[in-house]
């Protein structure tokens, strides 16, 4: 990918363990992730008051079938990690750790985006609340297949928990309103015009154009968003040698990176994942850190940011 000039590795020590951190250099912004924890790399790494947008995909604690313990931490008195096979009660305190940090290193007017299933979003919403987040949006994201399950409906969409640190009545938060697909603005115009009286249609249609131009709704669904320009299904279709449950696409993080900051300021990614969040940062020219505890998930990090973005990063020498 044009853009792309270096990058490089360095070894620090973290309690005691040796961990590693791999930076990329793209024009001027960076973009760097460390292999360790969260809670702890961002303690000891991140200043506090230093990122303006936090993306917040965590694991779900959900024990589903092969996957099980795809995270396999564990929480206790010693230490603080991640397992996949929680207590509600552990998996509960392990979250307010990691939200209070986010807290922590997110400035004034800061944002704070928390992606939840259903059975975690409430509690989720609470914590945020008690540590000192106002809830500035709830956003749906809906899409057409999702987990099938015996008992009850098929789980097909995931809740999107946005956070402030600051008062939403001050409106000193960083809101970019992003302009609607011409093809919804088309159809919605049509629904808008057979609803009203002939006579005033002409008079009406202009404005309204106007209006739902500039319109953004909470409620998204994937295969009809303009910007999620490739589904889930093709991103895992095409990475399936890459090993990880969960392969985000890469448009989720990059809808509120567009949305909650600018070009140049710092993002962060409480849990790296599968790096699609690492690619947009690089492609929309933000500066990013991010943090993965799990060592097998290094290699995929590398090789989606090879893949999507051309970059060689010499993945023998470095792993």
């Amino acid at each position: 990918m044009e853009g792309i000039i270096t990058w490089f590795n360095d070894y620090l020590v973290l309690d005691g363990n040796k961990i590693y951190s791999k930076t990329y250099i793209s024009g001027d912004t960076f973009q760097t992730f460390y292999s360790c924890d969260t809670i702890k790399g961002t303690r000891n790494f991140i200043a506090d008051g230093f990122i303006t947008l936090i993306f917040a995909d965590p694991p779900f604690n959900i024990k589903f079938g092969k996957n099980k313990g795809a995270y396999s931490y564990g929480i206790s008195s010693k230490d603080i990690y991640y397992k996949d096979n929680m207590t509600k009660k552990e998996y509960l305190a392990w979250t307010r750790l990691w939200m209070k940090e986010q807290y922590r290193v997110l400035k004034d007017n800061g944002i704070l985006v928390v992606m939840a299933p259903y059975n975690w979003q409430a509690y989720i919403e609470l914590i945020g609340r008690q540590i000192g987040f106002e809830l500035l949006s709830h956003n749906i994201w809906r899409f057409e297949f999702g987990m099938w399950l015996k008992y009850k409906p098929t789980v097909s969409h995931y809740h999107f928990l946005v956070f402030l640190k600051g008062r939403e009545e001050d409106h000193l938060y960083t809101f970019n309103r992003t302009k609607r697909n011409e093809e919804d603005v088309e159809r919605e115009i049509k629904l808008f015009m057979a609803e009203y009286n002939p006579r005033e249609r002409k008079k009406n249609v202009q404005k309204m154009a106007r209006i739902l131009e500039k319109m953004m709704y909470d409620d998204w669904k994937a295969n009809a968003e303009p910007d999620l320009d490739d589904s889930i299904r093709r991103l895992t279709k095409r990475y399936t040698d890459l090993d990880h449950p969960c392969k985000l696409n890469e448009e989720v993080p990059a809808k509120f990176y567009r949305m909650f900051s600018n070009e140049k300021d710092w993002v962060m990614e409480t849990f790296t994942g599968s790096g699609t969040g690492l690619v947009s940062s690089i492609k929309l020219k933000r500066n990013y850190i991010g943090f993965e505890k799990d060592e097998k998930y290094k290699k995929v990090i590398l090789e989606m940011i090879d893949r999507r973005l051309n970059v060689k990063s010499n993945l023998e020498k470095f792993l």
